[in-house]
């Protein structure tokens, strides 16, 4: 049997069980609350198939404006078609193991993750352990952003990281950060101050709430986390009903920069960013999501930088609840 139909039958077989869990057909209907819409008691963990794809996005991207959510969620309902494209396929994990205490002071759980390549000459590690979402974040910047490359990789502590290796093909808006829930939320927590370094969920859940988050505090002033519940209610995925599902969008901006051509001369303006939007289940938790990354073209700073697209496409294997 090969990948593709065991990952059918492993996929309807979990969603079978979410399915129950969001609706109990023999019993009332489980309301949808912050409590339960992402569990997160310690030993919980889920499985996801995950196809990541590299575009050269080439000529056409730029300008300086930030695309309203309407339109990136628009977006997100077809592929970041580009060429020449490399795909990748993974099999992505997250799991809930035991408490951490952040250099900030923030007592937090550990959201594990991990990541392997289906095929076994992929270019990444073979069962790799995800790094934490804060560091994660450095990378992001210092590939999107050149200008304040040389500070975000002295945060790291690795000054002599190449362009190519500043990212990996992991999500950004589940799993990677020092996790906590709390009654207004979910939160990542980072090592830098004991402030939220990261929103999943904030709010009501009720379509149309929004929040915003100020990213990468004391290392810029631009970058900026938004997020609004897009949907809330019934929803088919991958083939499968979900009686109660609610839809989430988040956009990443990473601020502009200054393009230039290949003689390094003044071209214009490019805005770099990051958006998505994950289903959650209660009960069960992130069932599906797909991102596009849209990352910055040559500058001052780095000339030889090629604009560069990031997709994600993500869907639930299993989940496993410990019991009570």
């Amino acid at each position: 049997m090969n990948y593709r139909n065991l990952t059918v039958m492993l996929l309807a077989s979990a969603l079978l069980v979410a399915v129950s869990a969001c609706r109990d057909d023999d019993g009332p209907r489980v309301r949808t609350t912050m409590a339960n819409i992402w569990p997160h008691a310690d030993g919980t963990s889920w499985t996801y198939e995950m196809d990541y794809t590299e575009y050269m996005l080439g000529d056409g991207w730029g300008g300086d404006e930030l695309p309203s959510m309407e339109s990136l969620h628009a977006a997100l309902q077809k592929p970041l078609a580009r060429t020449p494209a490399v795909p990748e396929a993974f099999i992505y994990g997250m799991a809930f193991d035991g408490m951490v205490t952040t250099a900030a002071g923030v007592e937090a759980q550990r959201l594990v993750e991990t990541l392997e390549p289906v095929a076994s000459d992929s270019r990444f590690d073979t069962g790799s352990v995800v790094e934490p979402g804060s560091r994660r974040l450095l990378r992001l910047i210092a590939r999107a952003r050149p200008d304040l490359r040389a500070a975000a990789l002295e945060i790291l502590g690795d000054e002599a990281l190449s362009v190519k290796s500043m990212f990996s093909p992991f999500p950004v808006f589940i799993g990677g950060n020092n996790f906590a829930y709390e009654d207004s939320g979910y939160y990542g927590y980072g090592d830098l101050h004991a402030d939220h370094s990261w929103i999943y969920l904030e709010g009501g859940l009720r379509a149309g709430e929004e929040f915003k988050l100020q990213l990468a505090r004391g290392l810029a002033n631009d970058i900026w986390l938004y997020g609004r519940t897009w949907s809330v209610g019934g929803r088919r995925i991958d083939g499968v009903w979900f009686s109660d599902i609610v839809e989430y969008m988040y956009v990443v901006d990473l601020g502009v920069q200054q393009v230039v051509n290949e003689e390094g001369e003044p071209m214009g303006t490019f805005r770099s960013y990051v958006y998505g939007n994950v289903f959650y289940c209660p009960e069960v938790g992130p069932v599906a999501g797909r991102e596009h990354h849209v990352l910055g073209i040559r500058t001052a700073y780095d000339p030889e930088l090629e604009s560069l697209g990031l997709e994600f496409d993500y869907h639930l294997l299993e989940v496993v609840l410990p019991q009570d």
